[in-house]
């Protein structure tokens, strides 16, 4: 298959997904994942990487898959793996922040 059809098949899955609220923008790259997140994040100088967890095929990477490997060691941002679940609905999300990184205790 070339570039142009996994592009449209992308998009076309993402025009489908119910974003409500969010702003979003979908890109197709081609590469090693991990490089090309990498850059991306870089690139657009983002605070935290959240990724589904990869299916591993390896008794020595039971959890995690190559690219997580990757992500988890070269990310110049903290990596949170999640594992896929179809049983469990966020609907509010909260983040542990430090306001004086100076005072430990906080």
């Amino acid at each position: 298959m070339d570039d142009k059809l996994h592009y449209q098949q992308v998009k076309t899955l993402c025009d489908n997904l119910d974003f409500s609220g969010l702003r979003t923008k979908t890109k197709f790259l081609t590469c090693a994942p991990f490089i090309e997140i990498i850059k991306e994040m870089q690139h657009g100088k983002h605070d935290l990487l959240i990724k589904p967890a990869e299916a591993s095929h390896s008794m020595l990477k039971s959890i995690f898959g190559a690219t997580d490997m990757h992500l988890m060691r070269k990310c110049p941002c903290p990596v949170w793996i999640i594992k896929k679940s179809n049983q469990v609905k966020f609907s509010h999300n909260i983040a542990a922040t430090d306001p004086d990184p100076e005072v430990p205790e906080n």
